[in-house]
């Protein structure tokens, strides 16, 4: 799977708001799951200045770690 390494709408580079580690329940696959936003406040996928709630998300990375 390629990620998007800039925002579609303005080209800024991504940044990483949070990170975590995730399974499901009855199973032993570890993902690694990171929400990447657009910190351009001129942009409309701007995340806003809350990177805990980030107001638009734009990519939700998700890999397996096990």
């Amino acid at each position: 799977m390629e990620w998007l390494e800039n925002c579609s709408k303005c080209g800024t580079s991504l940044k990483r708001a949070s990170g975590k580690l995730k399974s499901e329940i009855g199973s032993e696959d570890v993902y690694n799951e990171q929400t990447m936003v657009c910190d351009n406040p001129k942009c409309p996928n701007y995340c806003g200045t809350d990177l805990s709630k980030p107001l638009v998300i734009v990519e939700l990375r998700r890999t397996k770690e096990n």
